[in-house]
């Protein structure tokens, strides 16, 4: 079986060099009121100054100094001197990040976000052709609202405790959802709420 995620092209290259740099330390750190981003970046590299700092990561990483990598993080802000969203008390290099993340990549009034999730199998049978299936998944956030990224995370996990609590799921212990007993009730539910998958199946010659 082969499981893979679509990225926007230069994804994976920057999230390498994000965990090269550190940024996703999560060792507890307090930085002085007054740093700005462009000190921040520099604590990772060691520099002396932040002159010509994207300069200086570029050398540090290995990387050209007009890279997509490093384009990316100067519309982040990293180089920036603006000052860091927490300071003065006790936080990570990750919580940094991702506060600096979730202040540049709001969606604007009335955006939403679009989910894509399709499973493809060959079922092979004794004595009958081969089947190609498929199952697909197409989901919307809402605007102003859930993201579909949340909804399609948080709903099944509420709806699977809400049915232990009940007693409709009854199995004890810890089970991955691969039982129907299980899964049906919690898909059946979240049809309900628009979420659903669109089944086919084709015979292969």
């Amino acid at each position: 079986m082969f499981r893979g995620t679509l990225r926007y092209p230069g994804w994976c290259a920057c999230l390498k060099k994000v965990v090269e740099l550190g940024l996703l330390d999560e060792t507890p750190v307090t930085y002085s009121p007054g740093t700005t981003f462009a000190k921040w970046i520099a604590g990772f590299i060691a520099a002396r100054s932040t002159e010509n700092i994207r300069a200086q990561v570029a050398r540090h990483l290995k990387l050209d100094v007009k890279s997509n990598v490093l384009e990316r993080w100067e519309w982040l802000g990293l180089f920036s001197n603006d000052p860091l969203p927490i300071v003065g008390q006790q936080t990570t290099p990750l919580d940094v990040l991702a506060a600096r993340l979730e202040a540049k990549m709001q969606y604007k009034q009335g955006e939403r976000d679009m989910l894509v999730l399709l499973h493809r199998f060959v079922a092979r049978f004794p004595g009958r052709p081969d089947e190609h299936i498929s199952s697909t998944l197409i989901d919307f956030g809402q605007p102003d609202g859930d993201s579909s990224m949340a909804r399609t995370v948080s709903l099944p996990a509420a709806v699977g405790t809400r049915l232990i609590l009940t007693g409709a799921i009854r199995e004890p212990g810890v089970h991955i959802p691969v039982k129907p007993e299980i899964y049906n009730p919690i898909l059946d539910e979240l049809a309900t709420m628009g979420i659903h998958f669109e089944e086919k199946a084709e015979e292969l010659s």
